[in-house]
């Protein structure tokens, strides 16, 4: 199995979280405020009542913690084994985070959560394939 064929979808992963944490998306100034948003954004898309944006909050502030201090000890010259073992630990986070914030919504709002994410995975990989794919002039 090619190397590729192993590396791009762990690459969609780790940028699906990035994304979803917005961290990667801001400068370190602008992270509090894009989380913000982001947080509104799922509050909204999931309709989360003020009860569970209260019960949701402390583990997604927790997520973005943790996800931050990962990336941050990544640097463009990491090796191949440094990025592997930070997608795995950010992986964790995730499903930790999953974990947590399930038994506080419904079905319904659990089921549009997975929407959302494949739909963002979906156009991660795109852009991916986009960049990879275009040929240099």
């Amino acid at each position: 199995m090619q190397a590729s064929a192993i590396i791009r979808p762990a690459l969609v992963t780790l940028l699906s979280i990035a994304a979803l944490t917005a961290g990667g998306l801001a400068s370190a100034q602008r992270a509090g405020n894009v989380e913000e948003q982001v947080f509104q954004s799922l509050s909204d898309r999931l309709k989360l009542t003020q009860d569970q944006e209260a019960q949701v909050r402390p583990y997604f502030d927790a997520r973005n913690s943790r996800l931050k201090d990962i990336r941050n000890r990544l640097s463009p010259n990491s090796s191949r084994r440094s990025k592997s073992a930070a997608l795995k630990q950010a992986r964790a986070v995730q499903d930790d985070f999953d974990a947590q914030i399930k038994p506080i919504l419904s079905d319904r709002q659990r089921k549009e959560l997975e929407k959302f994410r494949q739909q963002v995975r979906a156009r991660l990989q795109q852009e991916y394939e986009a960049r990879t794919l275009t040929p240099l002039n």
